[in-house]
């Protein structure tokens, strides 16, 4: 059977879309920082310091999953300020491959007994 008696043509395949990704990499952030709150009046009463770490294990749409205190100031007050912020937090997945994935950060609080608690800017990434 020829063409010209009914065979049907091999049909043109469609074309594919292609997916541009403006962003194929960035690292993860914060996007509102939420301080720890009632820290500061405390350390001027109490007059404490010390350094308070939670990992925050975010999902790739930046939710946080779970926060685990890693390293406690010693004083429940601070630590318990310092994971509600930690948790209140609002993060950025990272970007990789194109993809946001999750991932576990550190939120870190810094305590004086005289200046404002310094809270960690940004995620940062937490050994495995």
């Amino acid at each position: 059977m020829t063409l010209a008696e009914g065979a049907p043509p091999t049909p043109t395949p469609a074309p594919t879309a292609t997916i541009s990704c403006t962003v194929p990499s960035a690292p993860a952030r914060v996007l509102r920082l939420v301080p720890p709150a009632g820290t500061q009046k405390y350390l001027a009463d109490s007059h404490k310091s010390g350094i308070v770490d939670v990992k925050v294990y975010i999902t790739h749409d930046g939710s946080v999953l779970k926060a685990v205190i890693v390293r406690s100031s010693g004083d429940a007050f601070l630590d318990g300020a310092t994971y509600d912020a930690a948790v209140a937090t609002v993060y950025v997945a990272e970007i990789r491959d194109c993809e946001s994935v999750g991932g576990a950060y550190i939120y870190r609080a810094r305590y004086n007994a005289d200046p404002a608690p310094e809270a960690s800017p940004s995620p940062t990434p937490a050994p495995s």
